[in-house]
């Protein structure tokens, strides 16, 4: 079965690259809060149809990562203060749930999995790069970061949650992406996944579900105060990434 034969999962495969691909620019800030989107052009120097893009574009609108307007068309969204209060309120609510469910649920290989995450997020920062700011380096570090909150979800075990954190990804990762320094490179912050990892697997479901509070916490105060100190002491309502 073959790209030009218009099947729906086929599209569909080429819709999420094209999809990733522009969160990608999104995240190395190729594409800037309020810029325009242009799915003609993207579908010309892509050299596919436009209807993938649109289907893409489609669904970042849905995901909120872009806006369409009437006049403007389609932009890149701004990141709000609000916004990462949201998500983080969302992901309170779920991820201390999840990892307390995980320690009784866990298989040995799912914990080896979510060990070796934490202990690559817990590694020295300036191993292999030399330079703790490097955004290259920074976009792994987000992803890895996402990863392992993702596994740890999912080794709760329960299908409708995973689905639920799944829509979610997109917008941690974004999340992430206003504040441009890496996580390991923070005294304070270190231990933090490793003190969740280790809960869950000595099976200690309260220990597992207050690791993940605390951090999720640590992580959301770090963030907003980095937005204050870079827009001169004042949470503005809207956020450009640095």
């Amino acid at each position: 079965m073959g790209p030009s034969n218009g099947s729906g999962l086929e599209l569909r495969s080429l819709q999420q690259q094209i999809h990733d691909q522009l969160l990608g620019r999104i995240l190395r800030r190729e594409l800037e809060p309020g810029e325009r989107i242009s799915p003609p052009e993207i579908a010309a120097a892509l050299g596919v149809s436009i209807t993938p893009v649109r289907d893409a574009v489609n669904q970042m609108a849905a995901e909120g990562l872009v806006t369409v307007t009437p006049r403007r068309g389609t932009v890149v969204s701004p990141i709000s203060i609000r916004d990462i209060e949201e998500l983080y309120e969302i992901r309170l609510m779920i991820e201390p749930e999840a990892a307390e469910l995980a320690a009784s649920r866990a298989s040995a290989d799912e914990i080896a999995g979510v060990h070796e995450l934490a202990e690559r997020l817990e590694a020295d920062p300036l191993a292999g790069t030399g330079r703790v700011d490097d955004l290259e380096t920074y976009l792994q570090e987000i992803a890895t970061d996402a990863e392992l909150h993702a596994a740890v979800v999912r080794a709760a075990h329960n299908r409708r949650l995973d689905v639920l954190y799944a829509a979610l990804r997109t917008h941690v990762l974004i999340a992430r992406a206003v504040f441009p320094r890496l996580y390991r490179g923070q005294p304070h912050r270190r231990g933090e996944h490793r003190r969740v990892v280790e809960a869950i697997a000595v099976h200690d479901g309260k220990a597992a579900r207050d690791a993940m509070a605390a951090h999720l916490h640590q992580a959301l105060t770090d963030t907003l105060r980095h937005v204050e100190e870079t827009a001169g002491g004042t949470k503005t309502d809207s956020i450009a990434r640095p």
